[in-house]
């Protein structure tokens, strides 16, 4: 029988919070990028840019109500349903 090292859920922790922040910073970048090459100037892409990752910024502020009242997938659910609504208003409104 071969003897495995217990290893920590500790060690998990900064791996989780490394794989969170990585949409965070490929949304920005590519952003940047993409604003820079449509030629747009510099204070309109720190606006719209910003205006990106705000729910990013404000994550730590709303996910404790979030995971408090609902569930996760209460929440998917319910994102899903307005996006279906809004892309069926739009189907609806430009016909």
């Amino acid at each position: 029988m071969q003897d495995r090292r217990k290893i920590s859920p500790i060690s998990w922790i900064p791996t989780a919070y490394f794989a969170m922040g990585l949409p965070f910073v490929a949304i920005s970048l590519a952003s940047v990028i993409m604003f820079a090459d449509l030629g747009i100037d510099e204070a309109s892409i720190t606006f719209w840019t910003s205006l990106l990752i705000l729910p990013y910024t404000i994550k730590p502020l709303w996910s404790p109500l979030l995971e408090l009242y609902y569930t996760k997938k209460h929440f998917a659910l319910v994102c899903a349903m307005r996006y279906l609504f809004r892309f069926d208003s739009v189907s609806v409104a430009g016909s």
